[in-house]
This record gives C-alpha cells, structure tokens and sequence, in this order.
C-alpha cells in the first residue's frame, strides 16, 4: 500500500486528522478491506471528527508484484506514472475526505511495467512559488520527471528539491512538501 495525504490547516487539529488517516488506512488494510469501501469509511470518520471545516486529501494505492495498480484519489493531487509511452496522470477517486459523509469513489487502474516510475507527491510540490510569483507547476514536475528517469529514487527526489529551491530561492516552502 502507498499513500500520501495532505490535512488542510495546521497545528493540532491537522495532526489529529492525519492520525485518523494514517490509523484509518493501517485498519482497512489489516481487515483486507477493499480499497473503495475503506476509503468511504475513512471519509464518514474523518466526517464524524466535528472539524468538518476541515479536509483531507488522499492518494492511496495497492500496488502488486505483477505491476497492477489500483488506487483511489480522493481529491489529491494526481499521482504520475512515467513509462515508454510517455507521462500518465492518476486522477480516478472523489471528493476530499471530510465535507460529505455520502461521498461515493471510484477505483482506478493502471499498470507499472518494469522500468517504469511511478511517483505520489503532495501539492506543496507543484504550489511552490505561488506566494510571491509563479507555482513550481505540473509542467515543471513532469519535466523532471523525464529528466530523472534513469537516476535511483533518492538522486532523483535529490535533485527535484534542487529545483525547487532554485524555482524560488532564499525563500521558505509555503506548504508541506511529500514525495514518494
């Protein structure tokens, strides 16, 4: 299983519904739960929490050793998979976790060939830069995407928090930033 998710706000009441999270996930997969229907449980917790000002987007996905990639995107920035066809987005899912108690998912499906890269970022990624100038962008990341492809995972994550730095540079992140 493979996940990044990201609470809006700050301080104590995001840190309490990341735990739900990370504790809702850890028991649907425990329970072998399917995918969809633990991620609408997590929705009606996260719902039911009483910070329904609050959300939480989430990419979760199974990936197995055959290379089948299911996944939900429950309103996260779309994951990205590199392969010799070129750059896919994986954005089949719903609604952020959290305002909808009644929010229905859908499963979505892909294959990871061998050789392929496969990667799950959080939207303090692409939003870099947007407090004094121009976001980081989707262009951006899948340029590196390709400009990485061949280097190990933490060469390549290595050099994508270069670029960013560069893209704003003496500046603090604005966002929490996740890659995987």
């Amino acid at each position: 299983g493979l996940a990044v998710a990201d609470a809006s706000g700050h301080g104590l009441p995001a840190a309490l519904q990341a735990r739900d999270v990370a504790v809702g996930l850890r028991m649907g997969v425990e329970r072998d739960l399917k995918i969809v229907s633990a991620i609408e449980k997590l929705n009606r917790v996260i719902h039911r929490s009483g910070l329904t000002s609050r959300f939480i987007s989430l990419f979760f996905g199974e990936l197995e050793n055959n290379g089948n990639f299911s996944y939900v995107n429950a309103g996260h920035p779309p994951a990205l998979v590199l392969d010799k066809n070129g750059i896919r987005e994986l954005s089949v899912g719903g609604l952020v976790l959290g305002p909808d108690p009644e929010a229905q998912f859908k499963l979505g499906y892909t294959h990871v060939d061998r050789g392929s890269t496969l990667v799950l970022y959080s939207d303090g990624v692409i939003e870099r830069g947007t407090t004094w100038g121009e976001p980081f962008g989707m262009g951006k990341l899948k340029k590196w995407l390709k400009d990485t492809r061949k280097q190990p995972a933490r060469e390549a994550v290595d050099a994508l928090m270069n670029r960013l730095d560069e893209h704003s540079p003496k500046k603090p992140f604005e966002d929490d930033v996740t890659v995987m």
